[in-house]
C-alpha cells in the first residue's frame, strides 16, 4: 500500500477502497471526494499491475481534479442553450461548471425536481436510474418549461443530466420548418408540376 507520488512524496493508500479493488485485479474509478492535498474535489483512477502468471504486484493510479473532468462541456448550439451536468447516485453534482438557465437552483438535482412542477416524481426518476434507464422529465420552474434528460454514465453510478429550454427547442424547430424546408417543398412541387405538364 505504499504510494510514490510524482511530486516526490510518499504515502500509504492500503486503507482505500480503490487500492483494495485494484489489488483484487479490478480497474476502478473512485467516488469524487475533497482531497487533503488539494483544495478541490478529485477522483482516483486505479488499475492493477500484474507480474508473472497475472498475479497482481501493485497498482497504477492517477488523481483527476473533478472540475477538469469535462467529457460533457456546457455548450451553445445554434443559439439554443443546453447545459450538461454530471451527478452521482444521490443527485449531487460531480461536474457543475455553469449555472443552469432554470430559476430554481440547488446543490442537488433531486432538490431541484422537488421544488419545481415535474412530469415525473423524483422517486420515479431515481427508480429508472437505479435500473440504468434513461429518463426524460418535463419541468416548469414557475417561469419557463425545460426538458431534463438523464442518462446513466456507466461509471460509479454517475449520470449525465442535460437541461434544455422547451422554448429554445421550439424556436429551433420553427426556424428549421419556417425557412428553407417550405421553400424547398414549393420548388420541388413546381418542378413536378412542370414535369407533369411537359409529359401531358
Amino acid at each position: 500500500g505504499n504510494a510514490y507520488l510524482t511530486n516526490g512524496k510518499e504515502g500509504n493508500i492500503s486503507h482505500t477502497d480503490y487500492f483494495q479493488q485494484a489489488m483484487s485485479n479490478k480497474g476502478v474509478i473512485s467516488e469524487s471526494y475533497d482531497s487533503d492535498r488539494a483544495d478541490e474535489a478529485v477522483f482516483v483512477v486505479a488499475v492493477p499491475v500484474a507480474g508473472e502468471a497475472d498475479q497482481v504486484k501493485g497498482i497504477l493510479m492517477g488523481v483527476v481534479e473533478t472540475e477538469e473532468f469535462r467529457i460533457f462541456e456546457n455548450t451553445r448550439l445554434d443559439n439554443m442553450d443546453h447545459y450538461t451536468k454530471v451527478i452521482d447516485h444521490n443527485g449531487d453534482y460531480i461536474v457543475n461548471t455553469a449555472e443552469s438557465p432554470m430559476k430554481v437552483q440547488a446543490d442537488n438535482i433531486y432538490d431541484v425536481l422537488d421544488r419545481t412542477e415535474c412530469s415525473q416524481s423524483t422517486a420515479y426518476v431515481k427508480e429508472q436510474l437505479d435500473g440504468d434507464q434513461k429518463v426524460l422529465v418535463e419541468v416548469n420552474d414557475g417561469y419557463a418549461d425545460y426538458l431534463l434528460y438523464f442518462t446513466p454514465l456507466q461509471i460509479n453510478e454517475w449520470y449525465v443530466v442535460t437541461v434544455m429550454s422547451r422554448q429554445g427547442i421550439m424556436d429551433r424547430a420553427d426556424f428549421l420548418l419556417g425557412s428553407d424546408v417550405y421553400w424547398l417543398m414549393v420548388k420541388v412541387g413546381l418542378a413536378f408540376a412542370l414535369l407533369f405538364m411537359g409529359i401531358v
